[in-house]
């Protein structure tokens, strides 16, 4: 299954594509996934990437030791 994050990313991905306005994209997929899928400051931060050139989906990678998923 697809991870939710980057169904979302994606989403905005389109949108940013598409030149509409992160903050009220972000509000319209809140008012339909619900609370606490995506703030608008993070759905800027996306768009900003993406403006930045990088349209990847995935999370840059960090330095130090890598998570490890709780199962």
């Amino acid at each position: 299954m697809m991870d939710k994050k980057i169904v979302i990313r994606g989403i905005l991905r389109y949108y940013w594509s598409q030149g509409l306005s992160a903050r009220a994209r972000a509000k319209e997929i809140y008012e339909i996934e619900g609370p606490w899928i995506v703030s608008k400051t993070t759905a800027a931060e996306w768009f900003h990437r993406f403006n930045e050139g990088n349209i990847s989906l995935e999370d840059k990678s960090r330095s130090g030791r890598p998570s490890v998923p709780i199962i």
